[in-house]
């Protein structure tokens, strides 16, 4: 079994299905990370997959065919 790597950052907007997370330690429009809103991971199965811009999110990297994208996107409380 492989070790993931899991970071923090701050979602910066969210449109309906996707978004922008910019990852902890990173200045605005650096770094930021792609989202789609299916990798979000709700708390309970029925939320609907939203999140505000501002929350504070864990999550890991992943690839896209466009380059890296944020994945097992959780919420930190």
């Amino acid at each position: 079994m492989t070790d993931v790597e899991v970071f923090r950052g701050k979602v910066l907007w969210f449109k309906s299905t996707y978004g922008f997370i910019c990852p902890e330690g990173s200045k605005e429009n650096e770094n930021d990370v792609f989202f789609h809103y299916s990798q979000l991971i709700m708390p309970d199965e029925g939320d609907y997959r939203t999140v505000e811009p501002g929350a504070v999110v864990e999550f890991e990297i992943g690839r896209n065919t466009r380059g890296p994208m944020a994945t097992n996107i959780r919420k930190v409380k």
